[in-house]
């Protein structure tokens, strides 16, 4: 299950992110649902409770200080259980005191390696210029 945090309306990324996701959930051997919340806190959550645990995996993408609140939240309702939450993030730089901050949050309370990649572009004009592989943290 992918839920699409980004913006849609605000950036054209948002947008151009729901629409790609839909491309390839509606192939015929993927299997995937798209959840396009938005920026809206409350919706994405309730998404995650009902849902996730229907799931092997979560990709939560979106910009990384609202994710981050979403994670957070998640833990602290302890609402999710047995599954494998990776993110997915863009709009801003992070450190990488970021990334093992929510590596270890992860970690700490379901027991995997979560993969946390971002990408790298200009969103103003949807454009995708790259994304981190877990390769290229190593540099």
């Amino acid at each position: 299950m992918v839920i699409n945090t980004f913006a849609l309306g605000t950036w054209v990324t948002g947008v151009k992110f729901a629409r790609a996701l839909c491309g390839v959930a509606n192939k015929k051997d993927i299997k995937m649902t798209v959840a396009n919340t938005g920026m809206v806190f409350d919706s994405a959550i309730k998404i995650i409770e009902n849902f996730a645990d229907e799931y092997d995996q979560v990709l939560l993408a979106g910009y990384p200080p609202f994710v981050k609140g979403l994670v957070e939240e998640l833990i602290e309702k302890k609402t999710i259980k047995n599954v494998e939450m990776h993110i997915m993030v863009g709009a801003e730089s992070f450190p990488e005191e970021w990334r093992d901050y929510m590596t270890k949050l992860l970690q700490t309370q379901y027991d995997y390696e979560p993969t946390i990649l971002s990408a790298y572009g200009a969103a103003d004009v949807g454009l995708e210029l790259g994304y981190e592989q877990p390769i290229t943290k190593l540099f």
